[in-house]
């Protein structure tokens, strides 16, 4: 038995408002539908299949091209201008490796854009699994997908697994599966905000976060 972190990228490891995600999504669909400026759906907590469905239900298409012209796109700006990492976000890895914790990804992002902010940098070494965006609309099956996937990859049980995520449906995901939320007001919710939604833990960011939870856990 031991603890686990199922952990968020957008808003959590990376800076996640605004920036190449969005300005993708706008060229993904100005690319396929001919629709110029800014778009009309929910993203923030939201995993790309909700994304895309909200999309597909204004414009039409498949999911297989939205999905292949996104990841194109992204690529592209994400080479351009990539999200810088938030504060205490390698820090807290590297920790949580340290002690003996397990990690797994538990983020709206399909598994090649999740990847592919990763790698830039330098982060997909901690997290051999994860519950990715193409899983489900719903977050809460993104983290129980994650939750089972590093069951079977560290074979063991856990005693403790925390959420680690920065937004409502990061806390709502945790309480849908039973363990707890450890959240941080470091995307685009407020500290005050966030408190609404009754986290087992709230913190600035991930350097604070870790020195409380690693004293817990």
């Amino acid at each position: 038995m031991g603890t686990l972190f199922v952990v968020d990228i957008d808003g959590t490891l990376i800076k996640g408002s605004g920036g190449p995600s969005s300005n993708a999504l706008i060229d993904c669909v100005r690319t396929l539908y001919g629709v110029e400026g800014p778009i009309n759906v929910e993203t923030v907590g939201r995993t790309d299949k909700s994304i895309f469905a909200q999309i597909i239900e204004m414009y039409g298409g498949s999911l297989e091209e939205l999905e292949k012209t996104y990841l194109r796109a992204l690529e592209l700006y994400w080479a351009r201008s990539p999200n810088t990492l938030l504060p205490g976000a390698r820090e807290f890895l590297i920790k949580a490796q340290e002690i003996g914790h397990r990690l797994s990804l538990g983020t709206g992002n399909m598994e090649p854009a999740a990847r592919l902010k990763l790698e830039y940098h330098q982060l997909n070494c901690f997290f051999p699994v994860g519950g990715f965006g193409e899983v489900s609309k719903d977050r809460a099956e993104v983290v129980r997908r994650a939750i089972q996937e590093a069951k079977r990859h560290y074979e063991q049980e856990f005693a403790t697994i925390w959420v680690v995520g920065d937004a409502p449906p990061d806390i709502e995901a945790a309480k849908a599966n039973g363990v707890k939320a450890a959240i941080v007001s470091t995307g685009w919710y407020t500290h005050e905000q966030l408190l609404k939604y009754e986290p087992d833990l709230l913190c600035p960011d991930l350097n604070s976060l870790g020195e409380v939870v690693f004293q817990s856990v």
